[in-house]
This record gives structure tokens, sequence and C-alpha cells, in this order.
């Protein structure tokens, strides 16, 4: 995730119980040189913790938390997400929109006078393939749009943009504000290197196409990532503006700590532990943030793997785990019970109907009842960076599930090592610790990629290799249906469902915590995008 006398700490903690609205108001890489930047050299540079290294920085094929603050400020999408506490659908490329009576089509008005980073127009033929693109690389992101069914993107004129959808989607408008999948590309950039028909995937893994007001000019793997703003941006530099940006991943969290309290680092993303957050917020020149964060967090089952076939096993394990200790003991209070299988703060939240609660004589039942009197053994896995978390939840849960005879090997990966495992059955630990953040303000998009059995990893989050047609049915009917009530009562039968299937142990939702310097100015946190995510335009420092 991140030595004089203090002041007393100043912590701001801020609450989001949250809704959508939707506005529908009918160098040393190739690409823009450093020099481009000049007419913006003076203003001052900013030097952020992300918590980790990107995979990729391709808009397309990214999908982790740590490619947030360059995906989200070296492109542009059609709309955008804004809010601390609540999430309203904004104009970005696009500057209006319609959909039809049906719901199935929907045409949106771009921008005028926007130019990609190559000097070239952004017009509606690059989203068209920006699109038709994501799809052909089917990776990443591109598992939210298949619930949508989208069935093409057209171009009719150039500021014109036309999304055909084979069913009506109540969700469609809410998921183009994701981050991940739906940065607009320039064509020309991309086809210009283009190797073997990969439509410039190698090349986009550290190099930008984009439009936004940075551009990605170096990426020292393992080390940072520098963006430089881009001159000819469409909003304009007036008013005052951070200049180049920085970006580390210290694996230490005392590095983090030490390093913002001498003010060699501006900004940390939620990449501290908890108690280096709380104790560097004692300082002066510092101060820290807590938000209410819609992350998850939950431990997932592998369903195909031996006792953990058994639903009633898995109900058992559920009842093992003790939810209040794991908040108090080791998040420190920073963090509340989850209370559905998704986080709350969206639409289509759905309340579990009874909580799984610590209880070793219940799990101790439905362990002889499922014909395991005497327990097993269990792989548990979990990635483990700076923050310790995870870990210690895992001690303490293997702890008390020993009186019933469940005996829990815990192992940590690399991040790298569980994308690799979590591809296949057989691989996938039998327990693992997982997190997601969500990528659109909508409890639809977990129910989809991680519920639905009909696509399986690596296109979608289903690590359990979870498998129930009912769900399925359920979930294909929400899709289709375009009055959002009805949809929702679709998802509160499936909900109910997954929940008694058990799944996952949904454990907690956490808070985001963010530390910075106090001559950083305009910082708004985004309850979407999460902590992860910064709108630099919006930042000064002085």
């Amino acid at each position: 995730m991140k030595p004089i006398a203090r002041p007393l700490l100043r912590l701001v903690e801020l609450g989001a119980s949250v809704t959508l609205a939707a506005l529908l108001s009918t160098p040393a890489l190739q690409g823009p040189s450093i020099a481009q930047a000049r007419p913006l050299a003076d203003n001052p540079p900013l030097v952020v913790d992300i918590g980790g290294e990107p995979g990729s920085l391709d808009p397309q094929i990214n999908y982790d938390s740590s490619g947030f603050l360059v995906l989200g400020n070296v492109y542009d999408g059609l709309v955008r997400a804004v809010g601390e506490r609540t999430v309203t659908i904004v104009p970005d490329l696009a500057t209006s929109w319609t959909h039809s009576p049906d719901g199935k089509t929907w045409t949106f008005t771009l921008r005028s006078g926007v130019t990609f980073h190559d000097g070239t127009p952004v017009d509606a033929a690059a989203v068209k393939f920006t699109w038709d693109r994501l799809f052909k690389l089917d990776q990443g992101a591109a598992s939210d749009w298949i619930p949508a069914y989208v069935k093409d993107v057209q171009a009719p004129s150039p500021n014109t943009v036309v999304f055909h959808l084979k069913v009506a989607w109540s969700s469609f408008l809410s998921s183009l504000s994701s981050i991940w999948g739906t940065g607009i590309v320039s064509p020309k950039t991309v086809l210009a290197h283009q190797v073997n028909g990969d439509l410039g995937q190698k090349w986009l893994n550290d190099h930008d196409a984009g439009s936004g007001p940075w551009m990605l000019t170096q990426w020292v793997h393992g080390q940072k990532i520098v963006l430089d703003p881009y001159p000819k941006y469409w909003k304009g530099w007036s008013g005052q503006h951070v200049g180049r940006v920085i970006e580390q991943w210290p694996a230490a969290s005392s590095t983090q700590r030490l390093a913002l309290e001498h003010g060699d680092l501006d900004m940390d993303l939620a990449g501290m532990s908890i108690p280096d957050f709380l104790a560097v917020g004692h300082d002066s020149g510092i101060v820290v943030r807590r938000y209410v964060s819609q992350n998850l967090n939950d431990i997932l089952f592998n369903c195909t793997h031996g006792p953990l076939q058994n639903r009633l096993v898995r109900q058992a394990l559920s009842y093992s785990f003790d939810y209040d200790t794991m908040i108090k003991a080791v998040l420190k209070g920073q963090g509340s019970r989850m209370l559905g299988i998704g986080p709350t703060g969206f639409i289509n939240f759905v309340p579990a109907k009874h909580l799984y609660t610590y209880d070793l004589t219940k799990a101790a039942a439905l362990l002889k009842q499922a014909g395991y009197p005497n327990g097993f053994s269990l792989d548990v896995a979990f990635v483990q960076g700076g923050d310790t978390r995870n870990l210690e939840m895992a001690q303490i849960w293997q702890a008390d599930a020993l009186p019933l005879g469940i005996r829990m090997n815990l192992r940590v990966l690399t991040q790298a090592e569980n994308i690799a495992l979590s591809h296949s059955p057989k691989t996938e630990p039998d327990v693992f610790f997982g997190g997601w953040t969500m990528d659109y303000a909508d409890d639809a998009q977990w129910y989809w990629i991680t519920y639905y059995s009909k696509i399986l990893p690596p296109y979608n989050s289903n690590n359990m290799y979870y498998k129930n047609s009912r769900v399925n049915a359920l979930l294909e009917q929400a899709a289709a249906t375009p009055d959002p009530a009805k949809a929702k009562a679709l998802y509160a039968q499936m909900a109910d469902i997954v929940y008694n299937d058990a799944p996952n142990i949904w454990t907690y939702q956490g808070y985001d915590n963010v530390a910075l310097r106090t001559n950083i100015h305009g910082y708004r946190y985004n309850f979407l995008y999460t902590a992860p995510y910064l709108d630099l335009y919006a930042l000064s420092k002085g």
C-alpha cells in the first residue's frame, strides 16, 4: 500500500455514504520530448509514493491500482467520476450523451480542439479505434463490458461516437467512468509502433499515446516513473500547477515515512503501514487524512480443492474467522466489517440477510455435518509488501482454526506469483487473502467479474473457480434489464445465493490513508478511484 517533538496528530476522517448521480446532459522515450514541457518548467516538481510498481502502462492492459496515477493523468476517457463522498459522472472528452428509449444505443458528442500528445486530433475514429483495440486485446478490464454485450462502436462523424449494445444495461454509463480500459489512445502512435499485429501493446507498456495533461517521459523499472506536463492540454495551464511528477515505490514503510518527514517525498498514497501513518501525522509539516474507502478485502476459497468443494466446509471456515478482533487488533480500528458480498457506497449494494460471525461451536457442527469432524490441512497464501496486515490476520486465523483440527500452512507470494498461480484451478492456492478496488461505481461490476462462472481467470476475478448456474442466470437477466429497480432485485437474489454458498470470507472494507506535506494544495480524494489516484492538474505546491 506506504525525530523531533511533534504536535498532536491531525487526522481528518471522511465518511462516505455514496450514490451515483449521472449527468445525462443530453527524453528518454519516443514520443513527446521533455523539452516540449519547458514553458511549464518553472512549476515545482512533485514526488509521490504510489505504493507499488505497475505491471504495465498500456491503458487497455493495465489492471492494477499502481497504474492509476499514470492512466488517470496521461489519458482522457469519455467521462470521469468525481467526488470524495458521492460519485458523480461528469464530462471528459464527451461533452454530452443520450440513449435510445430501449437503452441499447448510446450517442456521445466529443469535445472539439483536443489533441493527442503526438499532435493528432482526438476524434470519434480514435474512440472507436480504442474500444476495438480493447476488445481485440481482450485483457485487463475488458471483462467489465462482457455483460453489456457491446455489439459495436461506430464513428458516424468526427465528433460523434455511437455504442450499440446487444442488451439494455443499466450500468453502462457508469462503466465508462472506469480508468482501466477506457483511456483513449492515438491510432497514429499505436499503429506506428505495432509489431506483428500486437496493436502496439509492447511499445505502450512503457510509452504513451494519450491526450491528458501529463506525458509519460521516463520509466526506470524498479525505481521511478516520470511524467511531464503536456503544453497543449485542452484545459490550458493558467493558474497554479505542479510541474514534473516523479512516482516512486519504496518497499519499506519506514523508508517512505523518513522521506516524507525529511521533505524528500511530497505525498504518500496509502503506502505506509498503519503504525507509520499514525506516527507521521505528528510532524508539523505533514497532514494525514483518513477516508472511508470502497476497497474491499476478502479471503478466497478454491472451490475445486478437496474439502473446499463442500459448501458446509466453506461456511464453517466463515464462522472460524474473528472479524471484530481483526479490525480492532490488526487494523487498529481503521476498517469496518463488510456487510454483504460487495462494498457499501455504490448502487446495487445488497446487505446480507445474516452475517457470519466468529462462532467456533457452529463451525465445529458444520464440519461434522460435512464429514470432517477432525479437520484437514489448508494451504493459505497472501501477497505481502511493506504492510503486514494479511500476515497478522492469517496468523490469528491459523491459531483460531487449530482447535477445529484445521491446520493452515501459511505461504507468502509475490504479486507475479499470485497472478501466475491464479490462472488455473490446479495451481491456485486452497485459500488466498485478496482485495479489490472497484472499477466503476456499481456493485454489479464486482458481481459480474467475480461470480459469473462462464468466463474464468485470467479474464475475470473468479479465482475461487466458483460455479452456480442459478447465479449465472440471474446475472444475465439483470444485465438485460433496463429498469434499475428490477435489475437490483435480481442482483439481490443472486447475492443471497452467493452468500450462502460462501466462496469467500467477506472480511472488511478498509480506510484509505493519505499523507502529504502541508505545502501541497488542491488535493481531493476520489471515492471511486481511491487513494492511488491523484488529479495532478488540480495540485499546486508552495
